[in-house]
């Protein structure tokens, strides 16, 4: 479940694949907050953002393979 949004600026995201994803997508993530035993990824708010989770959602979008790996690992440390 997402956390309400306290700036207009940002995007917070609990979704660790999505956050990847948009990261893989060169979105600037501002920081990595914990919530509640989990991680909120904060990203800049753009159109281009919510266009490219509008992709993620309807399975239209793509990244490179081997750098949405990479983007995962380090994510995944990063939040233990």
């Amino acid at each position: 479940m997402e956390k309400v949004v306290k700036f207009q600026h940002e995007r917070q995201i609990a979704d660790l694949t999505r956050a990847a994803y948009l990261s893989t997508l060169k979105h600037e993530i501002l920081r990595i907050e914990p919530s509640n035993g989990r991680s909120l990824f904060v990203f800049r708010a753009t159109p281009e953002l919510k266009q490219d989770e509008i992709r993620f959602f309807n399975k239209q979008g793509s990244v490179e393979l081997m750098s949405f790996v990479e983007t995962l690992r380090y994510f995944r440390a990063a939040i233990r």
